[in-house]
């Protein structure tokens, strides 16, 4: 894989943190408060208006106990389909 420009891992970054909270049912309200930032700061992530921050970067991995490769691997989607949210496990059943 060819290194990852700024651009690229803003864009990964707000597919991830969109997938994560709409899969989890969470408002960017309620992503917020559990990674300790601000609802702006979660809308500017999603929008692509910002990187993630390391410290937010690691907090979102501790939260929902995924990999960081999810931020660096093309199929980011395949690796987050194996962290669904049991919620979101029974919706799919």
């Amino acid at each position: 894989m060819g290194r990852m420009n700024d651009q690229s891992f803003k864009q990964r970054g707000a597919g991830v943190i969109k997938w994560i909270r709409n899969n989890h049912g969470l408002s960017q309200v309620e992503l917020a408060k559990k990674l300790g930032v601000t609802q702006s700061c979660i809308s500017k992530i999603e929008n692509a208006s910002i990187s993630l921050a390391a410290v937010v970067l690691l907090n979102i991995c501790d939260s929902f106990n995924i990999s960081t490769r999810v931020f660096t691997e093309s199929n980011w989607q395949d690796l987050l389909g194996k962290s669904l949210s049991p919620k979101e496990r029974a919706r799919r059943a």
